[in-house]
């Protein structure tokens, strides 16, 4: 017994191995050969986290910390100062900006009006006012350059950079990253520093590494049109409040639910740190493993069940057990399952774990086919020794 389940998961992970294979070479091929480029686009853009987010789309809750002044298509600055005053008039916690005001303008009363109206804000609440970082990498982190608004630096007034996960065009912004660093400084970023001056206990719980998973459990954020502060003073007073535009053609990005403007992917993340929302990410190696250990266990269900059916009497489960089609249905069923596990390690778990699952779902769909390839590739060696004996013995 011990030896006949011993060559089934030995011919099994050689299987499964093969499998795995042929996946990372289609996906190779597909990446190189220009004509395939909206396959390969299709493969770097999907994650299960984004699938793992739909499936929780029903859940849908009210922020009721997180306010949004929008503020698209406001240009003018005397506009931008008078609803700033009206926001101050109640009173809110935090006031961020998700917006830069670099230039000077030619008419220095509208540069004198709107760093006024921050001023007066910056009296009665904690004001927060983003910066981009230009020419640096964003993968350590790194930026060589900075662009401040033209009020800044201000001992009252916090700087945030505002940049936001660089991704290829129709790709899902997924991270959010806590700080970056210019001529030696620590600068936290501004969805960030917005939690630490809501939390200030969680400064230091996302300081040692700076790249997290934006909590894209889908919420419903408070959003004010610029010219309605007065009608709704009750979601600002004590809110955190962010200026930004939430449907600027300029500023949309691509995530889970679509496109949705740069402000609320900012709001999301301010709300994943509060939220103590750190997924842990498995690294390559294990993701490989587990993926190898799931096609082998998909392998052996499979030899199981096409045991089971032939040994039934009933001609067509005899039959049907033997059939491609049928084992793609079981493959089908198991997939959903295996879903339905990663997306209760990612959203039911404390830490919150997530598995890369697309080598091995590529690996478990491609198995009878690779099985086939096994066996055809077996008969072939097997038929090569028979004739290499055979010449030998005549030798």
């Amino acid at each position: 017994m011990r030896s006949y389940l011993r060559k089934i998961i030995i011919r099994s992970t050689k299987i499964s191995l093969l499998s795995l294979f042929i996946v990372f070479a289609m996906t190779r091929i597909a990446l190189q050969i220009n004509f395939l480029n909206p396959v390969s686009r299709a493969i770097g853009n999907f994650s299960f986290s984004d699938l793992y987010f739909e499936i929780d789309s029903e859940s849908n809750t009210q922020n009721s910390d997180i306010t949004i002044i929008d503020l698209t298509k406001v240009y003018d600055r005397s506009r931008i100062a008078r609803t700033i005053r009206e926001v101050t008039m109640c009173s809110p916690d935090i006031a961020a900006f998700d917006v830069t005001f670099p230039e000077y303008k030619a008419d220095p009363e509208l540069n004198d009006t709107l760093f006024e109206a921050i001023s007066e804000l910056s009296n009665v609440s904690d004001v927060i006012v983003a910066c981009k970082l230009r020419k640096g990498s964003q993968k350590t982190g790194d930026y060589q350059k900075i662009e401040h608004s033209f009020f800044m630096p201000n001992d009252y007034i916090t700087e945030a950079p505002s940049n936001s996960e660089e991704v290829r065009a129709e790709q899902n912004t997924r991270k959010t990253y806590s700080w970056y660093t210019h001529d030696g400084d620590t600068l936290l970023s501004l969805p960030y520093a917005i939690a630490c001056h809501r939390a200030p206990e969680i400064k230091d719980t996302y300081m040692k590494k700076r790249e997290f998973l934006i909590n894209y459990s889908l919420t419903k954020f408070n959003v004010i049109p610029f010219d309605s502060i007065s009608q709704h003073r009750s979601l600002i007073k004590d809110h955190i409040v962010i200026f930004g535009a939430i449907s600027d053609p300029t500023d949309m990005k691509f995530t889970p639910y679509g496109l949705l403007g740069g402000t609320i992917v900012q709001a999301y993340a301010v709300q994943t740190y509060l939220d103590y929302y750190n997924v842990y990410t498995l690294n390559p190696i294990v993701t490989f493993l587990i993926s190898l250990l799931l096609v082998i266990l998909t392998d052996m269900i499979q030899i199981c069940f096409k045991t089971w059916g032939q040994n039934r009497k009933s001609f067509w489960i005899s039959r049907l057990s033997q059939s491609v089609f049928v084992l793609h249905i079981l493959n089908f069923t198991w997939l959903s399952i295996l879903i339905g596990i990663g997306y209760q390690l990612f959203f039911g778990m404390t830490p919150h774990i997530f598995i890369d699952l697309r080598f091995a779902m590529g690996g478990i769909a491609m198995l009878v086919e690779s099985r086939l390839l096994y066996e055809t590739i077996s008969l072939i060696i097997e038929d090569y020794r028979k004739k290499y004996n055979n010449k030998k013995r005549k030798e």
